[in-house]
């Protein structure tokens, strides 16, 4: 397993136990930020080169400050085969993850 994920969910297990919501919230935000980051590596690694010539120029005009939203475009874009977002849950999940992540309880509605 994922050494920062598991330290990652380790730490979350404690703070769950502990009932402290605050900071539950930003690592609940952290698991999925590093989680979307790591796909966008996995997805870089090996479609990166497949991609058309347009598409690889806007990747790497993003690709230099992304926001969460312009990950999750970049890996759409990286997603040749279809692995990841032929799932329409976990395809409308990640596409709506920008839009609650700026929500005042977006906890309450993820978790």
């Amino acid at each position: 397993m994922d050494y920062i994920k598991s330290k990652l969910e380790r730490k979350i297990r404690f703070i769950e136990a502990n009932n402290d919501e605050a900071n539950l919230k930003i690592y609940y935000q952290v698991r999925i930020e590093y989680s979307l980051i790591f796909l966008l590596g996995y997805l870089w690694n090996k479609n990166l080169d497949r991609v058309e010539l347009d598409t690889k120029e806007n990747i790497y005009q993003n690709i230099g400050r992304p926001s969460i939203g312009t990950i999750v475009n970049i890996c759409r874009s990286l997603d040749i085969d279809k692995e990841v977002f032929k799932n329409r849950k976990v395809s409308e999940a990640i596409d709506k993850y920008p839009v609650l992540r700026k929500r005042k309880n977006w906890t309450r509605i993820c978790f």
